[in-house]
């Protein structure tokens, strides 16, 4: 078993932010971030011959603590970094034992937590929910891991997962006095919005062998 405490602060931290009116992308600078918390993590080979158990978890609480003014004029100083889950972690465990002769067979298993996190740096940011990931394998390997076939599957809930999000280009929304400003503007008008996300359920066959 291990467990770490740690504080960071990041000083002169630059933001990049697209700007849809004029499609290119400015830096803002963001003064400071510093972030906080606490890990551990486990290992354990359990009586039960070829079984494997293992986890992890961590909080982690990231703000920006510097004075930062974001594409929308907004004053970011005290809010939360965005892509940050204040809790992560996982659980697994890995199985092995002989098939015949020299043939092994493995299955592994993990599954993964993460709490909801703001997609960019924005007080009234796209959010994304909180989330499990379900990773598993089959192997089938000599003992020597010469040869070795392999049955993964990645995501196999096939949950979509939204990593970040910005404003579409060129989708300012039309006010009866004519075309709004996108950024900045008096009478703020939302966005469309596009995000970018995980892939889904993968499963990929794999035969390997080394020399």
């Amino acid at each position: 078993m291990n467990a770490t405490a740690f504080n960071y602060v990041y000083k002169n931290l630059q933001v990049q932010q697209f700007d849809a009116s004029v499609i290119q992308i400015r830096t803002f600078n963001a003064g400071e971030l510093t972030t906080r918390g606490v890990e551990a993590d486990m290992l354990w080979k359990t009586p039960v011959e070829g079984l494997t158990l293992r986890g992890a978890v961590a909080y982690t609480n990231t703000k920006y603590t510097g004075k930062f003014v974001n594409l929308d004029g907004e004053d970011m100083d005290g809010e939360k970094g965005e892509r940050n889950a204040e809790w992560t972690g996982f659980v697994g465990g890995t199985y092995k034992r002989p098939l015949s002769g020299n043939v092994m067979i493995a299955l592994d298993s993990d599954l993964r937590y993460s709490d909801g996190y703001s997609l960019a740096p924005f007080k009234n940011s796209l959010r994304q929910d909180s989330y499990w990931l379900l990773d598993a394998s089959l192997r089938l390997y000599t003992s020597d891991s010469r040869f070795e076939v392999a049955l993964i599957g990645k995501n196999l809930t096939d949950e979509i997962v939204a990593y970040e999000a910005q404003a579409r280009p060129f989708a300012c929304a039309p006010d009866p006095g004519g075309m709004l400003p996108c950024n900045p503007a008096p009478k703020q008008v939302a966005l469309d919005q596009t995000v970018a996300t995980s892939l889904g359920r993968q499963l990929t066959l794999q035969f390997t062998y080394r020399f």
